[in-house]
């Protein structure tokens, strides 16, 4: 687990990176199709894709649940 836990913050670092590099916004689903054509045209292995794109929609996993949790309504406080 902890070497997968390494390749995937690679992939994310790098995923957040490009996002910066060329202007796409890192939260929007887009930016992975641009990022994973990136992938290919620096001739990653499909298996390099794969890693990086499951590690990118986990990010995305990420953001949405914390998105939520923010916008959870407060509960009334007693008395």
């Amino acid at each position: 687990m902890k070497n997968n836990q390494a390749v995937y913050q690679k992939w994310l670092r790098y995923y957040l990176d490009f996002c910066r590099k060329y202007n796409f916004t890192q939260k929007q689903r887009g930016s992975l199709t641009h990022f994973l054509v990136k992938l290919q045209e620096k001739k990653q292995t499909k298996a390099q894709q794969d890693q990086a794109s499951h590690s990118i929609l986990l990010y995305y996993e990420l953001i949405l649940a914390k998105d939520t949790l923010l916008n959870v309504p407060s509960l009334p406080k007693d008395g």
